[in-house]
């Protein structure tokens, strides 16, 4: 399990009995104020045996995104990157007007999202070295702090291409963007208007990779604090597939 704790360092505490004890916490990162963080298993992608769990973290001390990878196998670290250092060289904006993501491809590249500070400073990076090193790309953010995301890997024919999973605050929609990696560009098919995710502190919705046919199944609020919401859930493979499922619940007060 890893968290910021009340030190505002990125730690992670290992159980080995289902959650019956835990053992005691472990740095990921210090040496500044951890601001959000976002972690990528090697087997959340189908077909990968592989033992890393990669993280992603933006921090305040060194004004950059960073990427750690921690062997499951050893319980060791390896690679500490950087992935990329801000232009304007401010501390990072305030936890709710911070988003970041990773995930690994089915092809085997890594990817990194993140948008932060009043810039804002945004950035799309990729790695084809197992995160030794990053390339920027072509961004998947629109220039807004409070907009929220999750990225997955694609079932695309190119099996380096992704999927995000974005809340666009302004247009209150909920969509699917696609990145081809050969193009480095990104396509956007809408998912569902009217989503107001207001409490920009936490996202808000989830996803995973169905493993038997690599579909993504996608959760998400449609409101928030005192209004009803319903909580709404979707089999996506790609734009041209976004298929509705039974929601969660409906109309209630969450």
């Amino acid at each position: 399990m890893f968290y910021v704790d009340g030190t505002t360092t990125l730690v992670y505490r290992k159980t080995t009995d289902g959650g019956a004890s835990w053992g005691g916490k472990v740095t990921v990162a210090s040496g500044g104020a951890l601001n959000k963080f976002s972690v990528w298993y090697d087997r959340w992608t189908s077909g990968d045996d592989g033992t890393l769990i990669h993280i992603a973290f933006v921090r305040n001390s060194g004004d950059g995104t960073f990427y750690r990878n921690l062997d499951t196998s050893t319980d060791t670290f390896g690679i500490l990157a950087t992935v990329a250092a801000y232009l304007n060289g401010s501390l990072v904006s305030a936890y709710t007007n911070t988003c970041c993501a990773i995930t690994k491809a089915r092809g085997g590249n890594l990817y990194i999202a993140y948008n932060v500070d009043a810039a804002p400073e945004e950035g799309f990076y990729r790695s084809i070295d197992a995160g030794a090193s990053w390339v920027s790309r072509a961004l998947v953010t629109e220039g807004v702090l409070t907009d929220k995301y999750f990225l997955l890997p694609g079932n695309e024919a190119d099996n380096q291409d992704v999927w995000c999973i974005y809340w666009d605050r302004t247009a209150t929609e909920l969509s699917l963007k696609t990145y081809d990696d050969s193009g480095d560009s990104w396509s956007e098919q809408a998912i569902l208007a009217g989503v107001n995710l207001g409490f920009s502190a936490g996202l808000q919705m989830s996803g995973s990779t169905r493993h038997s046919d690599d579909h993504a199944i996608v959760c998400c609020m449609t409101d928030w604090n005192l209004n009803a919401a319903t909580l709404r859930v979707w089999d996506i493979n790609g734009a041209g597939s976004i298929v509705p499922l039974m929601d969660v619940y409906t109309a209630e007060l969450n």
